[in-house]
């Protein structure tokens, strides 16, 4: 085991962070007078946005007021969820005495949405007027969120890639110069473009000539191709594809240039269209809703949409460096014109000194995106009571600093204990990288498996970290949770929050955005879809469109200080590699891994879980809670069963008639109980919410759910939430956990947490 001693940049063992964690939950648990022998408890908000989060927002106010949210020891929260998660957490931070989780000072109230005349607090007043957290405003306001990607696109494009890649064709046909006249000199032959992927081409053919005799010889020898030959040929054969295919390309562009006649404004116009219609592609894919929905991206929207942007880009450099240099031969001998004030070694330096000072993490989405969060959630109390004008530069001054390792203090316990869900991404895994068996940062009773266990119950060989390594490469990377002690992941190890350097200036706000950073390279819901493809990460750096947050490697942060650049880690996310020994590393959505928030809750042997499922599932398909089940099981043996037929209770049946409104399917119950089953025989309970229409609800909820027939599962495109739409929400979420909380089974189960 690690001691806490250890110098920053080493991981802690994972009974560690219990440990510290247990500090706290006790305090807790004495504050609220609960026994220290209860199991522990957690609630799980789940990512879905801004409806998530509302929805949410109605179930903690239904627990507060019967007083039971005092007794989860954790909140884990995921994306959406985490917009009200962190909003708790800020208002009941240590030393803010007005607030707390009870009910007579739960920040937001605990009015009932159902009552005649629902008053609620100034702090929910804010938020119902901040649904549309993007564009508070509404009309205009929604500019700095276009002008942001812009900013993004011309610094990413137009400021570095285009003016590199105008200067390395320069370089390029520099060197194709003598090179022709060599030809011509030598063998009385002008070399054409086309000839270099002609070059290549036949390579390959010879490639494929060669392995067939090859094998041909050792069929009639009666014996099979070596296994070696056959793999050196798939080993190298991409590589002379994808080499092709690249100089197919380069070489395209005089022909294409010619065909066009020249015309820098004409090609100009075809590369930018080229670029946009790309960029449109990727950014529909990113943004349609999650679970099914992903599946119906067609599988070429990445191949097409990547090359697009590629070439419209090439194509428009082409051009720019012919005009910019349209006969390098008329230049004099010699390697001066490089360096001429507008030479290309000039323009490059220029380039590069851009893209090394620009910080991704401020320049791209990620920085608007927590700005807007941050001021719709956690704003200052001045402003939230002034509500003014002027108080508008108070909006969220106290929260912009505020240190995640702050908002815990032993001492002065005010909240749950919270974990911000986020998702690790690697596109290369070597296991060699993976923590080794002596220092595996993994509860010993919680493994994936007793096959890696001794008869002492530690990991044995280097299988285990093996086995790990290979999950994270499928699953396109690993959980990663943020929270005020000890930030990390079973693939990277445990930090100390307040003292390593990479997490020690972290604030609240920046975990929480990171955690809902749904829009971001190499990402996909749970690990699965078309997103993870090479050419969707591709295609979203070259247009610096993102939300995920790159956090310093908490391994070798004390070897570096720079900070997220173009080049560093912009330029090798772009070629696909990203690995735990990346000098950064990079955090998105939670919801690319767990998005129920239960995960991480499963690994501390959390007993009692009330998870908030507030996903848009029109179908309904459950993805998340399916992804959840068979997670929990892979990684730590640890089975959740309903009784058959499982999630009955919450498949609407037929429609009613005659029942309002008319065609709307109803459910018998808004959650279901399930049983956890530890693989230390522990047996404890899942209680499961979900968003649906019941029997039961005030008559303006089943109005405004004819009036918008997607209610409740708008799509988590739509980010701009009316008043109404936010009170629509908030009530159905009080309405659902009050539905639970009216079991008589639930609420005994819940009162003895």
């Amino acid at each position: 085991m690690t001691l806490a001693s250890s110098p920053p940049g080493t991981p802690h063992a994972f009974a560690e962070v219990m440990s510290a964690e247990e500090t706290y939950t006790r305090a807790w648990r004495t504050r609220t007078g609960r026994s220290d022998q209860a199991p522990l408890s957690g609630l799980a908000l789940s990512g879905g946005g801004i409806r998530s989060a509302v929805f949410c927002l109605g179930v903690l106010q239904a627990l507060a007021k019967r007083d039971l949210l005092k007794r989860f020891d954790y909140l884990s929260t995921v994306s959406g969820g985490g917009y009200i998660g962190a909003s708790l957490t800020w208002f009941t931070r240590p030393g803010q005495d007005k607030y707390g989780v009870g009910p007579q000072n739960l920040p937001y109230g605990i009015d009932d949405p159902q009552a005649p005349s629902p008053v609620g607090t100034a702090l929910l007043g804010y938020l119902r007027r901040h649904g549309s957290y993007l564009a508070p405003g509404g009309g205009l306001q929604v500019l700095p969120g276009i002008s942001v990607v812009l900013r993004g696109l011309v610094v990413n494009l137009l400021l570095i890639w285009l003016p590199i890649a105008t200067v390395l064709f320069v370089l390029l046909r520099a060197l194709y110069r003598p090179l022709s006249q060599a030809t011509v000199d030598h063998w009385h032959m002008r070399l054409e473009p086309w000839m270099f992927p002609a070059a290549l081409a036949s390579v390959f053919v010879m490639l494929a000539v060669v392995y067939s005799i090859f094998s041909g010889a050792r069929a009639l020898l009666k014996a099979d191709t070596p296994y070696a030959a056959r793999r050196l040929f798939e080993r190298i054969a991409p590589g002379v594809l994808g080499s092709l295919v690249v100089l197919g390309m380069l070489a395209s562009l005089p022909y294409v240039h010619r065909l066009l006649h020249a015309e820098i404004l004409t090609e100009g116009v075809i590369g930018t269209i080229m670029t946009i219609g790309g960029a449109a592609l990727g950014l529909w894919a990113r943004l349609v809703p999650r679970g099914r929905a992903a599946a119906k991206i067609p599988a070429w929207v990445g191949p097409v949409g990547a090359p697009l942007v590629m070439y419209g880009m090439s194509l428009l450099s082409y051009a720019v460096s012919v005009r910019w240099f349209p006969s390098v031969e008329a230049f004099p001998p010699g390697l001066g014109w490089l360096f001429w004030p507008y030479g290309p070694v000039t323009v490059l330096l220029a380039c590069l000194v851009i893209g090394y000072v620009a910080d991704l993490n401020e320049t791209t989405l990620h920085r608007f995106y927590r700005d807007r969060l941050m001021e719709a959630f956690m704003p200052d109390k001045q402003f939230v009571v002034q509500g003014s004008a002027a108080a508008g530069q108070l909006k969220a001054r106290q929260a912009d600093p505020a240190r995640l390792h702050d908002m815990c203090r032993d001492g002065d316990p005010h909240a749950p204990y919270h974990l911000i869900n986020a998702h690790l991404v690697l596109t290369r895994s070597d296991v060699r990288e993976f923590p080794q068996p002596a220092e595996f940062p993994m509860n010993t009773g919680s493994p994936a498996g007793a096959a890696f266990l001794d008869a002492k119950g530690f990991p044995k060989g280097a299988a285990f970290a093996t086995a790990w390594s290979n999950k994270c490469r499928i699953r396109g990377g690993d959980s990663f949770a943020f929270a005020p002690k000890y930030c990390g992941s079973a693939a990277t190890g445990w930090y100390e929050t307040a003292t390593t350097p990479a997490l020690k200036e972290l604030s609240l706000p920046t975990a929480m955005a990171a955690s809902g950073a749904a829009v971001n390279p190499d990402a996909a819901n749970a690990g699965v879809g078309p997103q993870r493809s090479w050419s969707f990460a591709v295609l979203m750096s070259l247009l610096n469109i993102r939300l995920g947050y790159w956090l310093a490697n908490p391994k070798n942060h004390h070897r570096f200080s720079s900070f997220p650049n173009h080049f560093v880690p912009g330029l090798t996310e772009a070629v696909d590699h990203l690995s735990l020994s990346s000098k950064f590393l990079q955090i998105t959505d939670g919801g690319h891994f767990d998005n129920l928030g239960v995960y991480e809750l499963l690994r501390r042997g959390v007993e009692t879980i009330v998870v908030c499922d507030g996903t848009a599932d029109p179908v309904p398909a459950f993805a998340d809670l399916q992804n959840l089940v068979a997670r929990a099981e892979a990684d730590f043996g640890v089975t959740i069963q309903f009784a058959p037929p499982p999630l009955k209770a919450l498949m609407p049946s037929a429609p009613l008639q005659p029942q309002f409104p008319l065609g709307v399917a109803f459910a018998k119950d808004p959650f279901v109980v399930g049983d956890i089953h530890y693989p230390s025989g522990r047996v404890g309970k899942l209680f499961y919410i979900k968003p649906v229409i019941f029997d039961g609800l005030r008559l303006s909820l089943l109005g405004f759910k004819g009036a918008f027939p997607k209610f409740p599962d708008d799509s988590t495109v739509n980010q701009f939430f009316s008043e109404a739409r936010f009170e629509a929400y908030r009530e159905l979420g009080f309405a659902c956990a009050s539905r639970m909380l009216a079991d008589q089974g639930v609420t005994s189960a819940l009162a003895t947490m």
